[in-house]
This record gives C-alpha cells, sequence and structure tokens, in this order.
C-alpha cells in the first residue's frame, strides 16, 4: 500500500469530505470504531492477560477525536473500566472532537489536566494525542505525556501516527513507542523511515472510505508499505484437483555438523508455507539425523570430503537434486568451509529461481561465489550480512537511516530481489519497487527464524510469476505468525513458526 506525506493526507481528507459527499464526523466515526476493532483483536491476543482499564489519552485536534469515538465503541463492546485522559480542557475542543467528546457514556471517566496520568498494573494505553502536523520536539505538556506512556509497562496503541513521530520525515525527538500503530486510510510515509518502525510497532490499516482515485491522483509512490491488504487478495485458492507435484517441489541445501537444525527449519516451513514436496538436503558427515517428527519431508544425506560440511564431491549431487526442483534455498547453517562454494555455484549454474540465505550471503561476500546476472534470486540479509555484502561492492554501510537505501543498492547490484530483515523489513527489487513490511513482533528476534523465513519464501516463490510479491508476502506472513504467537515475547522459539506460517496465512485467506 502506498505511504502518503502529511499534506497528502490532508488533501484526501478534504477531497472526501468536500467532492465525495463524507461528512468529517462520519471518517471520524468510521476511524475510530476500526481502530477500536483492531485494539480489541490486539489485546485478545494478550491472552491469559487482560485489560482491567483502557486508558486513552486524548489531544485537541481530530486524533483526540479519534480517541473519543474508540473510548466510546470500547464501552459497549468490553466490561473493562474505560478512562479518557484530556490534555486540554474540553471546553477548548471543537468540530467533531467536541462532538464525539459530548457523546461520550455517562460510564466513560473523563479527567482534564495537563499533568500526565498515572498508569497501573492492567492498564492498556491508547494515545490519541498528537496526529500527523508535529514537526520537532513535542511542546510541554505533551512531552511529559509522552515519557509516562513510554515509562509504564503496558501495551500501547497509537491513533494514527504514534505522538511526536514527524509522519514526513520518520525522525522523533521523543515519541510514544508503540506496540501497534492503526493508522487512517494510508500510512504515513515517516512511519517506515528513521525512527518510524521503532515507535509505531506493528501497522494496521483502518478504511474509512477514501475514493481510491483520490489516492492515485496524487502519482505513484516510491516508498510502500507492505499491509494484510496487500496481501490477501494474493492467496489464491488452490484447485480441488490439485496434486503434490503442481503445487511445486523445494529444495533445501544446508546444514553442516556444527549447524544441524537450520536446514530443517527452513525446510519445514516451506511445507507449512503450501509446498506440495520439499526435500531438504544435508552433508552426510555432519551426522544430522532426520526430523522425527517430520516425516513427510524428503531427507538426503550427500557425500562429502568428512569434514561435516558440504565439499566440492557433494555438487553433482546437489545439481540432480536441484534439477528436479522448482525452487532453491541455499545457504541455512551450511558454514563457509571450503568447497560449499563448489555446490551453491554449480545449482547457481542451473537457473533455478533460488532464495540465497545465511552462510550462501557470506560466501558472495567473501567473493567465493558469484550470482549470476540472469540468476532468479531472493537475497534474505539481516543487518551484519547485508554490511559485509556492501563491503564487498565497495560501499561503505550507513547507519539505520540508511536501510532503504541500502536494500535498493544491493538489489541493483546483484540484480535480485533484497529482503533486508529486521524491525520493519525492507524488500526491494531491481526495477527500484520498495516495500517495508508492516507486521512482526520482538518475539522473532530468536535463533532459527530467519531459516524459517527462507523456506516460507521458496514455497511463495514457487507458486509467483513475481519474486518481489513472494518475498513481501512471506515477510508479511513470517511477521504476523510472530504476532499470533500464545507464547509471549520471550517464549517463541523458531521451531513454534512453521505451525504459525500456516494460521497467519489462514488469517488472511479462507484459500490459504
Amino acid at each position: 500500500m502506498r505511504t502518503v506525506t502529511a499534506k497528502q493526507s490532508r488533501i484526501l481528507d478534504s477531497r472526501t469530505m468536500d467532492e465525495a459527499g463524507i461528512p468529517g464526523e462520519t471518517l471520524m466515526e468510521r476511524a475510530g470504531i476500526g481502530a477500536g476493532r483492531e485494539i480489541l483483536r490486539f489485546s485478545k491476543r494478550l491472552r491469559p492477560w487482560t485489560p482491567e482499564r483502557f486508558v486513552l489519552l486524548a489531544g485537541k485536534g481530530n486524533n483526540g477525536g479519534d480517541a473519543y469515538v474508540v473510548a466510546r465503541f470500547l464501552a459497549g463492546k468490553t466490561d473493562a473500566e474505560i478512562a479518557v485522559f484530556s490534555a486540554c480542557p474540553l471546553s477548548e475542543l471543537t468540530g467533531d472532537a467536541k462532538l464525539n467528546a459530548e457523546r461520550l457514556p455517562a460510564e466513560v471517566a473523563v479527567s482534564e489536566s495537563t499533568a500526565p496520568p498515572v498508569f497501573r498494573q492492567g492498564d492498556f494505553i491508547i494515545d490519541g494525542l498528537l496526529g500527523t502536523g508535529v514537526k520537532g520536539a513535542p511542546r510541554s505538556p505533551f512531552d511529559k505525556w509522552i515519557e509516562s506512556v513510554n515509562a509504564a509497562n503496558s501495551p500501547v496503541v497509537a491513533l494514527d501516527v504514534p505522538s511526536g513521530l514527524d509522519c514526513d520525515t520518520g525522525e522523533a525527538t521523543i515519541a510514544v513507542r508503540a506496540d501497534m500503530t492503526v493508522t487512517m486510510a494510508y500510512p504515513k510515509r515517516g512511519m517506515v523511515l528513521l525512527d518510524g518502525p521503532g515507535a509505531c510497532g506493528t501497522i494496521r490499516v483502518v478504511d474509512i472510505g477514501v475514493p481510491a482515485e483520490f489516492a492515485e491522483e496524487l502519482g505513484e509512490s516510491d516508498l510502500e508499505l507492505t499491509v494484510a491488504a496487500d496481501i490477501a487478495p494474493m492467496i489464491a485458492k488452490i484447485p480441488r484437483d490439485t496434486h503434490k507435484n503442481a503445487r511445486r517441489k523445494i529444495l533445501v541445501l544446508g546444514g553442516s555438523f556444527d549447524y544441524p537444525g537450520a536446514p530443517l527449519l527452513a525446510a519445514e516451513a516451506a511445507a507449512r508455507s503450501g509446498a506440495g514436496v520439499v526435500t531438504v538436503a544435508v552433508p552426510e558427515s555432519a551426522g544430522i539425523p532426520p526430523p522425527p517428527n517430520a516425516r513427510h519431508l524428503v531427507f538426503r544425506r550427500l557425500p562429502d570430503n568428512g569434514g561435516g560440511a558440504f565439499s566440492a564431491r557433494s555438487a553433482e549431487f546437489a545439481v540432480e537434486l536441484a534439477k528436479r526442483s522448482d525452487v532453491v534455498v541455499l545457504g541455512p547453517g551450511a558454514t563457509t568451509a571450503e568447497g560449499v562454494e563448489n555446490v551453491f555455484s554449480a545449482v547457481f549454474a542451473l537457473g533455478k529461481p533460488m532464495v540465497v540465505d545465511a552462510d550462501a550471503l557470506n560466501l558472495l561476500a567473501l567473493g567465493r561465489l558469484s550470482l549470476p546476472d540472469s540468476a532468479q534470486a531472493i537475497l534474505t540479509p539481516h543487518p551484519g550480512e547485508a554490511g559485509r555484502l556492501a563491503e564487498s561492492l565497495g560501499i561503505r554501510p550507513g547507519s539505520k537511516t540508511d536501510r532503504i537505501d541500502l536494500a535498493k543498492t544491493l538489489s541493483e547490484r546483484f540484480n535480485a530481489v533484497v529482503a533486508l530483515k529486521g524491525n520493519g523489513t525492507v524488500v526491494a527489487d531491481p526495477e527500484g519497487h520498495v516495500s517495508v513490511n508492516g507486521s512482526g513482533a520482538q518475539s522473532l528476534a530468536t535463533a532459527g527464524s530467519g531459516d524459517v523465513l527462507a523456506g516460507a519464501m521458496a514455497a511463495w516463490a514457487a507458486n509467483f510469476n513475481s519474486l518481489f510479491d513472494a518475498a513481501k508476502t512471506a515477510v508479511f506472513l513470517h511477521g504476523l505468525a510472530g504476532e499470533l504467537s500464545q507464547s509471549g515475547v520471550r517464549g517463541l522459539v523458531a521451531d513454534d513458526l512453521p505451525a504459525l506460517l500456516a494460521e497467519a496465512a489462514k488469517t488472511m485467506s479462507p484459500s490459504a
């Protein structure tokens, strides 16, 4: 989905009211109710913890008005206490914000004070303080309110944009650090730049009825955010008369004595993401046993030189397996031992669609492996791997502010789709398309998570004509899988993720 600037957002709102004839009151009602629904969904994922009190922080403008609608909606949908804290006297409200403050039911407690509220255990905080017009550091008292929110050990959802974030540049001297941001109509450009991903958390977009042609008339956007509305239509039905070969064959080449689990995680993820047949090939001398609970995987041990990793001797066997596969994953757990590059180079020469991950990326960075110009490849570096790839090209890696430029540069130089992993994974292709992922959770920062993503990406690549779309889909569903975990932020392990990938796809589409 395209991103918009603050000015473009105002233009869209104005045209919707003036030309489409939708009153501002209606737009605010749709925004608040849509946000309220997302907040309830999010709160249910936090179980067994449940909110004892929904605390809504309301500013003077339309963000405050949205907060009042959310408060009214939640009052009718939950038995939890609803408390509104207004950062200004209610007598100063005007327009639709004033109207919705007056509509609050009697059971909703409203406090008027410039001092920030005192939060307590069991609070769920909803930020409606500042909107899209923020430039520079928030003034008093909003700076103190933001500091208070960030110091609270409570779930936080921001309405439209986290208070304090510049929605054009992504800069934030101080901003609410939300677990989720529910933005209206279209995501704002600053949400995916600089400090934006860290401030926004997971992003959800509420359709408030802005006509699509108004957004199209703004011109093409050079920066997109991948959201659920982008992914759901791409999950097509599988015909009832299909068969396993029609659902595509995936080969995973990886593993070593030191890293036996990585290729198995990738293979399981590919199977759970819709592949019909998944083969996992590992070095014979690594001693990796077939996974006991994954008998659906085809397991192959390739001859090697006895060192616990692939060697030049493994290449011909890997090529034969790759010839019978639709997409190949190269690298998980393979190490950079001498001879591993022979295996991957031989597979590269086949011209198969492939996902280049982990040690295959490190071999590229070391100059021991070259990606053919004609390769159909998705590269999946984490920041460290991306930095090494950049250095191998003579590019000095920058700070976090350069993530988008770095992904674009790597994509252009390697002539491949690049998925630069991290909070707000950036997917770029050589034609200049860029999309930042809007799903995800801190729980995904765990060993093996990237191996799971590589396998999922291969399965989607096998069924899409566009590797860019395949990468966006896999990244979004992988992020959503992290959100769906019932093990909490600390309890998720990579072994949990393949099954959660299937659940994530099912939440997007009944066709999954």
